[in-house]
C-alpha cells in the first residue's frame, strides 16, 4: 500500500516507510491498537474518518510507524 506523508508530520530519514494493519474486525484491529501502544506512542490518534471508516497512526515500542485502518461494514439493505 502506498500513501502520502501528513504535512503536520516532520519526515526524517528512517521515518518514510510505515507497516499498514487494516480490516473489518473492529475487535481484532482495536486489540492490535492497543498492542502497539503498549510502550508506543499516537502519531494520529484512531477515529472515525471518511466513509466511517476508522484510522489512525502509531508508532510501536520499537520506532516502527504503523497505519491502522478498521473499514466499516455497510448497513444490510
Amino acid at each position: 500500500m502506498a500513501a502520502d506523508m501528513p504535512n503536520h508530520i516532520q519526515r526524517d530519514p528512517g521515518n518514510s516507510t510505515s507497516l499498514s494493519r487494516s480490516g473489518t474486525d473492529d475487535a481484532e484491529l482495536r486489540g492490535c491498537w492497543a498492542a502497539l501502544l503498549e510502550g508506543g506512542s499516537v502519531t494520529h490518534p484512531l477515529d472515525v474518518a471518511l466513509r466511517r471508516d476508522a484510522f489512525g497512526m502509531p508508532v510501536d515500542r520499537f520506532g516502527v510507524a504503523w497505519m491502522a485502518n478498521i473499514t466499516a461494514v455497510p448497513p444490510e439493505a
